[in-house]
């Protein structure tokens, strides 16, 4: 909802993609929000947001604070029904799924040294899943945003804000049941 800053939290699955695709190249993982469709039966019905920007949950407070703009590496931006109507979709997101790998192996790699003969990968897990500052690496928020572009490149994003005017989108996927979509489009190599 917009400008209540009630955000969509969706955890994404980017072990189980890493486990099924080890020996496999990731090309893209595109993802997909279906939304509940809306009846307008009242004098005043609030409009779904426009455009919502997809981002890390650890990140979220500092890109607004800093003034980002989307890096389409952990931030990504889409319109609703761009793609399909009713449905917010981010078209590639491969970069956010290897970048998160990346994170949390490097953070492994770097915690099994230290430990040395002491390592306890279990613990390390545990610990890395419940520690506030990495609980949520593998978590995203979707947030209704206004979009600035500039006026002489319309494909270029000059900034972007929390979309202030009232708006809502009902997505389906969690305790109310229907499916996110996550496709994954990999390359496969036989020997």
């Amino acid at each position: 909802k917009s400008p209540n800053g009630i955000f969509t939290e969706a955890e994404l699955p980017y072990e189980a993609i890493h486990e099924d695709l080890q020996n496999d190249t990731l090309n893209a993982v595109k993802l997909a929000f279906n939304c509940y469709r809306q009846n307008n039966i009242y004098e005043f019905n609030m409009g779904v947001p426009n455009e919502v920007l997809l981002i890390r949950k650890a990140d979220y407070k500092n890109f607004f604070e800093s003034n980002s703009v989307v890096n389409n590496i952990t931030s990504f931006v889409t319109k609703h029904g761009e793609v399909s109507p009713n449905q917010y979709t981010f078209e590639n997101i491969t970069r956010l799924v290897n970048h998160c790998l990346y994170e949390k192996n490097e953070a492994k790699k770097k915690a099994q040294a230290e430990a040395g003969s002491n390592w306890n990968e279990q613990a390390w897990e545990e610990k890395w899943n419940t520690d506030e500052a990495t609980k949520d690496w593998n978590k995203v928020l979707i947030i209704p945003v206004t979009v600035i572009y500039d006026v002489n490149n319309s494909n270029t994003i000059t900034g972007i804000q929390n979309d202030l005017k009232p708006s809502y989108a009902k997505m389906e996927g969690g305790a109310q049941g229907g499916d996110v979509n996550l496709e994954v489009t990999y390359t496969r190599f036989n020997n």
